[in-house]
Parts: C-alpha cells; sequence; structure tokens
C-alpha cells in the first residue's frame, strides 16, 4: 500500500528476504527520500526503484503467509502450486516464474482474489538491462534481476 500510494517503504532487510514463521520485519513507511531509515545501509527502500510495480518484490514475504518457496523455474508443462494464507492489508507476496520455453502462465482459484491485487512484471532477458547485485539506484536487486532503475510499460487492468 505504501509503495503503490508513491511513498517510500523501507525495511531493514535485503530485498525481498524471507523471514520465518513468528519474525515480523523491522519497516516504516516515509513520505519521501529524505526519511532517516533511506539513509541507513541497514535498510532497503523502495525509492531505489524506477518501476513501482518492481518496487513491490523489494518487499519482505512472511514463510507463514507466502510458503517457502519464491522462485519457481518450470520446464514445458510443469506446474506449481503456491498457497497464499492470512495476508494482512498491506502485505505482500512476491514469486519470481522462470520459463525456458514460452511465458510462464498463472491461475488464481475462483473467488480467491476479494480484496486481494495482483500485480505482475513480465520480462526476457535480452531484453532488460542487469547489472551487479547490490544496494541502490542502477544495481539489480538479485542475480538473474534487472536493474532497480529498469521501468516497464504498463498492459493496463487484465480482469
Amino acid at each position: 500500500m505504501c509503495i503503490k500510494s508513491g511513498f517510500n517503504f523501507c525495511v531493514q532487510a535485503t530485498d525481498g528476504q524471507v523471514f520465518e514463521p513468528g519474525v515480523k520485519p523491522v519497516a516504516t513507511c516515509c513520505e519521501n527520500e529524505t526519511c532517516t531509515e533511506a539513509s541507513d545501509a541497514s535498510y532497503t527502500c523502495s525509492t531505489t526503484y524506477g518501476d513501482l510495480d518492481y518496487a513491490l518484490t523489494m518487499c519482505p514475504q512472511r514463510k507463514e503467509k507466502c510458503g517457502s518457496k519464491q522462485d519457481l523455474d518450470l520446464g514445458e508443462g510443469e506446474t506449481e502450486q503456491v498457497e497464499v494464507v492470512d495476508l494482512e492489508e498491506g502485505e505482500t507476496c512476491t514469486y519470481k516464474v522462470k520459463s525456458n520455453c514460452g511465458s510462464p502462465a498463472f491461475k488464481v482459484e475462483e473467488g480467491a482474489t476479494e480484496g486481494v491485487d495482483i500485480t505482475y512484471i513480465e520480462f526476457e532477458d535480452g531484453e532488460v538491462e542487469k547489472t551487479g547485485k547490490g544496494k541502490g539506484k542502477g544495481k539489480s536487486p538479485k542475480s538473474d534481476m534487472p536493474s532497480r532503475d529498469q521501468s516497464f510499460e504498463d498492459s493496463g487492468d487484465q480482469g
């Protein structure tokens, strides 16, 4: 909610860090880049991203709500099921789905999206700029991911 509203979400963690059950991340929503957390090296902040949807991938994840697997590498015809449970307002789960043959697709169980916003970004490795993994603008948050300053075209509401 903080990021989608255009504010700066800062969390004392690395991009997309997964937290064990019972552990709640330390985070704050700042008005802009001038908050104390934005200049603290132990925090990761959303304003280092050039795209609001891409910035959502930096949000922390809690295993008891998002499951233990966030990276899915699917071969042709393979499927994988993930279960998201008891998300509270403002919480998020992010999954990286990789496919070597065609675009991966997802299907949401009927009735499971009430009060939930599903956002996705899609990219081909050769079409995005990748840099070394690290903090800050111009760096990739994780290996095999576009740099944080990458922007993506909005394809509109698909619902």
